[in-house]
């Protein structure tokens, strides 16, 4: 999977130490760290689970850090649209 997350966006490397790794190393290190928030909200986790674990204090902060597109909140939407059909259909 190609990373979402900007070089400009790289956060700090907190929870790790990363001695001895070289430059490029670490740069992936923190963009695997970064996509899997991101990863985990399009699974459907719940935000305030991400939130705790990611270690974002505001839900505005999380939500400017994965940067989802217009395109992505559109098959969101559709997706919960979908699921809900679905029960609607089986409980009829």
């Amino acid at each position: 999977m190609v990373s979402r997350i900007y070089m400009k966006n790289i956060p700090l490397f907190i929870g790790f130490i990363c001695l001895g790794l070289t430059t490029a190393a670490k740069i992936k290190a923190t963009l695997i760290m970064a996509d899997h928030p991101y990863n985990e909200f399009l699974a459907g986790t719940r935000t305030l689970t991400i939130m705790a674990i990611a270690g974002h204090k505001t839900e505005k902060s999380f939500l400017r850090y994965i940067r989802l597109t217009s395109s992505e909140h559109t098959k969101l939407l559709k997706g919960h649209w979908d699921e809900r059909k679905t029960k609607a259909l089986s409980v009829a």
